[in-house]
């Protein structure tokens, strides 16, 4: 939010503090798979309601999307996602 205060001439008023709040030190796991764009769009809630980070790729001139979704390491969802993944590589 602050970087959008500094540029966003005085759309938010005269910011002379930030109060921040930091979180400790900690791993990710992150899940990067392909979609179509029809794909990415029907699965778009489901996929921020189940992960704590999640972007898109597009990838120009295709109809793919690159997804990447972050979790923090020993998340049960992490766990049931890897899961997923060795019963799909069989």
């Amino acid at each position: 939010l602050f970087h959008l205060a500094k540029v966003g001439l005085g759309c938010l008023g005269i910011v002379s503090e930030v109060t921040m709040k930091c979180v400790k030190a900690h791993n990710l796991v992150e899940h990067t798979f392909v979609l179509t764009r029809s794909e990415a769009k029907s699965q778009l809630n489901r996929l921020l309601k189940r992960h704590k980070h999640l972007r898109y790729m597009w990838l120009p001139y295709t109809d793919f999307v690159v997804a990447v979704t972050n979790d923090p390491e020993g998340d049960p969802v992490v766990a049931q996602q890897s899961s997923v993944e060795n019963d799909a590589s069989m």
